[in-house]
This record gives C-alpha cells, sequence and structure tokens, in this order.
C-alpha cells in the first residue's frame, strides 16, 4: 500500500490517540458549519500540541478542497526571508503549484489573499505566540472561503482572533497508564517496563509527571544507557533539567515581559502552594503587578490556581526550568544568585557574608 504524500509524520510511539482532544478537534472539524472558524489547541510546551495538530489535519485534510500544515510559525516570523518561505509553502499547497515563487511579504499577502477566498481550506498554524504572527499572514477574516477551517497551536490560552467564531481545545497531561506505555516504548521498545526494571523506571515517570516531551526524551536518552547508570542519571535530574526539556520549557519564559519573569520566578521559588490572594499582596508590594503578572502567566500555561481551594500551582518541571534559569546565572556563588531556595542555601550565603565581613 502507497503512503499518501499528504500525509504527516507522526510519532513512531504516540500513545491518546483516541483521546477526548482527538475526538473534539475531530467533531469540530467535521461539524459541516459554512462559517469561518478557528481551533486553537493551547497548552504547556511539551504536551503534544503538534502531534494532535498532525494526527486531526490527517484523518480531515481530504474533506477540504485545499490544505496547508505551516510548522514553526513563531521561529518564521522572527526573519523576512523566513517568513516568506511560510507564505511561499501556503500558496504552493492551496494551489497544488510547487512554481509559484514570492519576492517580498507584501506581495505574499496579496497572493495569500487572491487563493484562499476561493475554496474551503484547511490550515494549520503550529507554534503561534501571539495573534499579530496570525494577521501577518491573514489580514482579514473576509480573506477566507465559506466553511474553511483555521487550526491553531499555541502556548497562550488567550489567543484571540477578532470577528471569527473561535473554539479552544486544551491539552492535558497523561495519565499513569498512558505514561507508562510512551515511556516503556522509547526505553524498551515495548509498552511495559522489563520487571528487572519497573522500580526505576516508575521514578523516571513519576518525574516526568504525564508530560510527554519528558518521556520520551528522558527514555530515548536512557535507552543507550546501561540500566545499572540509571540511578545517578535520576538523580542527576534532581539537581538540573534534561537540556533538550529544558530549551522547549524554557521559551515559555524567554517570551514573558520582565515584570512577569520576576513574577513566575517569585512563585517557582516561594509561592506554591500559597493562597493566590496573600500571593498577590506579596507580589504588589514588590512593585510587580502582581494581578496582571499573574493572569499572564496563567494565559501560557505556566501557573494555574486551584479552583477548590484558590492556591498556586505549576507543574514541577516549570518549577525546575524557573530554579534552573537562576542557577545558570551564577552557578558558583550562591550570594549572587537573584533567589536563594531553602535554609541550607540561605545559610551559606550569610555565613560567607560574615566570614568576608
Amino acid at each position: 500500500m502507497k503512503l499518501d504524500p499528504r500525509q504527516l509524520d507522526i510519532p513512531k510511539y504516540m500513545v491518546g490517540g483516541e483521546s477526548s482532544l482527538i475526538h473534539n478537534i475531530n467533531r469540530w472539524l467535521q461539524n459541516g458549519s459554512s462559517k469561518v472558524e478557528i481551533g486553537i489547541i493551547h497548552g504547556l510546551g511539551g504536551a503534544g500540541k503538534t502531534t494532535a495538530a498532525k494526527v486531526v489535519y490527517n484523518a480531515n485534510y481530504r474533506r477540504f478542497k485545499s490544505r496547508s500544515f505551516l510548522a514553526n510559525v513563531r521561529t518564521a516570523c522572527q526573519k523576512d526571508c523566513d517568513f516568506i518561505h511560510l507564505q511561499t509553502q501556503l500558496i504552493r499547497n492551496i494551489t497544488r503549484n510547487e512554481n509559484i515563487n514570492i519576492d517580498s511579504i507584501s506581495e505574499g499577502r496579496e497572493k495569500i489573499k487572491n487563493v484562499i477566498g476561493t475554496q474551503k481550506n484547511l490550515i494549520v498554524l503550529d507554534d503561534v505566540e501571539d495573534v499579530t504572527q496570525f494577521h501577518k499572514m491573514f489580514d482579514c477574516p473576509d480573506w477566507f472561503f465559506a466553511g474553511s477551517k483555521i487550526l491553531i497551536t499555541t502556548r497562550d490560552h488567550h489567543l484571540l482572533v477578532n470577528d471569527i467564531t473561535i473554539w479552544r481545545f486544551a491539552t492535558c497531561l497523561l495519565d499513569q497508564k498512558k505514561s507508562v506505555e510512551l515511556f516503556s516504548y522509547h526505553a524498551f521498545g515495548q509498552p511495559y517496563p522489563p520487571k528487572e526494571n519497573i522500580k526505576i523506571s516508575m521514578l523516571f515517570i513519576e518525574y516526568c509527571g504525564g508530560l510527554p516531551l519528558a518521556l520520551e526524551v528522558l527514555a530515548s536518552s536512557l535507552r543507550s544507557i546501561h540500566s545499572k547508570m540509571w540511578k545517578s542519571q535520576y538523580e542527576r535530574l534532581q539537581d538540573c533539567l534534561h537540556d533538550k526539556v529544558f530549551n522547549v520549557l524554557s521559551w515559555s519564559f524567554d517570551s514573558l515581559l520582565d515584570t512577569v519573569k520576576n513574577i513566575f520566578l517569585h512563585i517557582a521559588f516561594y509561592m506554591i502552594g500559597r493562597n493566590k490572594e496573600y500571593a498577590l499582596k506579596i507580589l504588589d508590594g514588590c512593585g510587580l503587578h502582581g494581578e496582571i503578572g499573574l493572569e499572564d502567566l496563567i494565559g501560557k500555561c505556566l501557573v494555574s490556581v486551584d479552583k477548590y481551594h484558590d492556591t498556586l500551582s505549576m507543574h514541577h518541571l516549570i518549577q525546575q526550568m524557573g530554579r534552573d534559569i537562576v542557577h545558570q546565572k551564577s552557578p558558583n556563588e550562591l550570594g549572587r544568585r537573584s533567589r536563594i531556595l531553602g535554609q541550607k542555601d540561605a545559610y551559606k550565603v550569610l555565613l560567607n557574608i560574615k566570614v568576608r565581613r
């Protein structure tokens, strides 16, 4: 059987392909609406947004006259040449004409306007940072043909495009059963750890907290290491994140305003489990405009508020990422770090000051 060249590659080992998230997005794509509609998949970095978008794209693209999957939109928007390449890809996909070229962003926008209004489209914009990136590609909802669907993946829950019906789909962390499957496929090539590796495997699985990216990266890195070394690898993770996991998660931090970065670090170090109102008083007392910053962090899936107890929480890998950021600023001198964690480190700093005097 020949593979359809329009099918997107999805991970070899994937769990949750029949999840409620996939089911709900498929229902939306198949709802038969004559309106132009946008679906937004939002969630934590590494939570599987891109994979979900690829799965539903493969399942539904035949229902549309034309279609296009545009990856890494955030990165492409940083350089004009990369964005022109993205525009060119969209136009070629929609027209099915590989000979089309464009020389400028303005020329690309004009051609996009002309081609997407002629037939019903399925367009996926993967990894969008904010609404300006959407409007950089499509200036006006009136450009689209009736019944078109635009699916966006983003870390920003608050992403909003005016004058278009929006459907929102939140990613969820994997439960323990699916976490075990995903980790085991990448570490052992089977759905469950061998008997002799169960105990140490469960330590890594618990550490990942249901985040697909972390499960895949750590399991893959362990596959080439003798199991006798796994314990030492696990102990290293208590001090710092794996580089690949850190790089994906820290992009969300890098995109924040400086004041919001400070709020995030305060929360990551000192406010997990604290009452929201108490935390806001402390943040406001530091001149950080806590409520506005907290809403931004919630919108970017970095912090959440327990709806029953009104307390602050975050995924522990996000918390570790924040602590690693502070550590990296001054790896060898505790006293030069912007924040100190725990009595032991605080005592060392105070003792060092006393000795210097």
